[in-house]
């Protein structure tokens, strides 16, 4: 046996190579694993990174970074735009659905309209037509005054959503102040060793 083989003999039979030194970045949750059992990073951390890991955020670089000191983003970023992204996705559906209960509405009205001027031409041709009419137009009205309702507690909802997002993006912003502080922090500290 040649000491650059890969493979062991074994009474004439190859067998696979012993398990060397893994390459670092191989394995990127083997060797989070590590850098947490060698008390190189704490739980929270080494939590934080394995929920990235498995969630496709961080890769084996990230992790090497974070073996030699380096963070990776935060993770509450990716939670941030996640928020982020759900929230402009209701606040386009709250927006269409108010524009297209403002569409019904305009509709309704212009029928609305329309029924009270043939109301008054039923009323000279049959009584029966003009109570018909008188109905379908309390119908309408009755609907529009849903639609304004819905389209007001809408609206409503539209600004507590829209009020929640520029929240989150400040809690982001602030996030990504919290992490250029602390990258200058160690830069500053690791310059003076």
């Amino acid at each position: 046996m040649g000491c650059g083989s890969s493979k062991r003999r074994h009474h004439g039979v190859s067998l696979p190579a012993e398990p060397g030194p893994r390459p670092r970045g191989a394995d990127p949750a083997a060797r989070l694993a590590e850098l947490y059992a060698a008390g190189q990073i704490d739980r929270d951390t080494y939590l934080d990174y394995k929920d990235g890991l498995e969630r496709g955020i961080l890769d084996a670089a990230a992790i090497e970074r974070l073996a030699r000191g380096e963070r990776a983003e935060t993770r509450s970023e990716p939670g941030l735009v996640a928020e982020l992204r759900a929230l402009d996705d209701e606040v386009v559906a709250l927006k269409n659905r108010i524009s297209g209960l403002a569409g019904e509405g305009a509709r309704l009205q212009a029928r609305l309209d329309k029924l009270g001027s043939r109301a008054e031409e039923a009323l000279d041709e049959q009584g029966m037509d003009a109570h018909e009419l008188f109905t379908e137009k309390q119908e309408i009205r009755e609907r529009l005054e849903a639609i304004r309702s819905e389209r007001e507690r809408l609206e409503g909802l539209l600004e507590r959503l829209e009020a929640a997002r520029s929240e989150l993006e400040a809690r982001k912003a602030e996030a990504r102040i919290a992490q250029t502080l602390e990258r200058l922090e160690r830069g500053t500290t690791g310059g003076r060793s």
